[in-house]
């Protein structure tokens, strides 16, 4: 159920990370079984032959392996939490991996006389099965005849990296899509989700190669560099997938260091090879609303920009109902905002973007001092936290058709945009809200 290959998530329209929190909770209740099920016997046996009994019991196969698959079901409700899964994955991933198959191990022994294995068979099988799909997945988006798939990796402001992959296999790419990425040189048997913040293989606009980065804090508003429509099919073989990612501990701390400590001939940028697993996602279409509010924190900007693009050139194509486009980006100093200055810098230069599209940045932790100046009417920097309440209603008041809202964001900002639609909702205001996110 906890798998990205599960293929209920397409079948029922229930996203990844519902179903892995429904894993987490079926996984809880197996657990509180299993127990009250060795519970249950041992107060019987104890009440029939006393604790005498109950040692005698142990010295049996039935018994001992059961006790032992409880126990191990134990250990892994205590090893799950989330606070254990945020401070060490690789830890919780790999250990709650061993836990099971140990456990499981017991669990068969203990069950071997029982018509209840065919169900742990199944289970296994299953389990198995999905974990070959997957290497199967990651193997041929990595691998081919074109050589193998790399990552050139740039070191950004605010411990932050560019990762712009290629792979010998590549595909269209969709709004909202994600991959696993893992960098063996820096970690074998790590593989961290990263939502795809970029990439030239679609049949959108893209623009030409002469774009040059700004030096400046803010972005340039340009509407006059050259707009280049399509891609011929064989250029596919040359498309590039661009994501973001925060240094953190881990295998991203590793990387990074290791890029921004490079004094080689090009500073702060390495190529690796890499292995990817994907795409996953991108079924959620922002096409039908007439007005879009996109909410994003730090990193979280990388879901919503390829959102941005897909709206503009269908607005100019007539092929989406978006008529007001509002992007709400949180970060906690102007250095984030180079993340994104590339990409930033071909959506303000789409035609007709100023008649759709607006932009508000929040720059959380400026100092008094620290000079915020707006770039424009549809670009604006404010100092301070956004008060999505307002925004929302401000934006609901204004609307044309349906509200999308979607937001990829941490606990705190996601709280608030989820706070503020069901307000909406309780005033009979037509909205949807979406929520992305990556579920440990």
């Amino acid at each position: 159920m906890a798998t990205i290959k599960n293929p209920l998530i397409e079948l029922l329209d229930i996203s990844y990370d519902t179903f892995n929190m429904m894993h987490r909770w079926l996984g809880r209740l197996s657990i509180l079984q299993a127990v009250a099920h060795t519970l249950c016997w041992t107060i019987a046996k104890v009440q029939q032959k006393g604790w005498e009994g109950v040692n005698q019991s142990l010295h049996g196969q039935l018994i001992y392996s059961g006790l032992a698959a409880t126990l191990g079901f134990v250990i892994i409700f205590f090893q799950a939490p989330k606070v254990v899964r945020s401070w060490a994955y690789e830890v919780f991933l790999y250990g709650h991996i061993f836990l099971v198959l140990v456990s499981f191990g017991f669990l068969w022994l203990h069950l071997k006389e029982f018509p209840q294995l065919g169900f742990l068979i199944a289970t296994i099988a299953v389990w198995a099965t999905m974990r070959a799909w997957r290497f199967a997945t990651l193997a041929y988006r990595t691998w081919g005849g074109r050589g193998r798939c790399q990552a050139t990796v740039e070191a950004l402001p605010g411990d932050a990296m560019r990762v712009t992959l290629t792979t010998p296999r590549p595909w269209k790419y969709r709004s909202g899509q994600s991959m696993y990425l893992t960098i063996p040189s820096i970690g074998l048997f790590t593989a961290h989700p990263f939502s795809i913040a970029w990439s030239d293989a679609d049949h959108g606009l893209s623009r030409s190669k002469t774009v040059k980065r700004s030096n400046t804090k803010v972005w340039s508003d340009d509407e006059k560099r050259p707009i280049v429509r399509g891609r011929e099919p064989e250029e596919m073989e040359k498309a590039t997938y661009s994501l973001v990612i925060k240094a953190r501990t881990g295998m991203t701390g590793k990387l990074y260091d290791r890029v921004a400590r490079n004094d080689g001939p090009d500073p702060g940028k390495m190529t690796f090879n890499a292995c990817i697993e994907g795409p996953y996602g991108g079924d959620r279409s922002m096409a039908s609303y007439g007005t879009v509010m996109l909410f994003a924190s730090g990193v979280g900007i990388t879901h919503q920009i390829p959102y941005i693009k897909q709206l503009l050139e269908g607005y100019n194509d007539g092929t989406v109902a978006a008529r007001r486009v509002t992007l709400v980006w949180a970060v906690t100093s102007t250095d984030c905002l180079e993340w994104i200055r590339p990409w930033m810098h071909e959506i303000l230069g789409i035609e007709n973007r100023r008649d759709v599209l607006k932009i508000i940045l929040y720059i959380t932790r400026a100092g008094l001092t620290q000079p915020i100046k707006s770039p424009s009417e549809t670009v604006k920097m404010v100092r301070g936290r956004p008060d999505v309440q307002s925004l929302m209603e401000a934006e609901a008041r204004e609307k044309v058709g349906a509200l999308g809202v979607s937001v990829c964001s941490g606990g705190g900002l996601a709280d608030e945009v989820r706070r503020a639609a069901r307000i909406l909702l309780s005033r009979s205001v037509n909205v949807d809200l979406i929520e992305e996110g990556f579920g440990w």
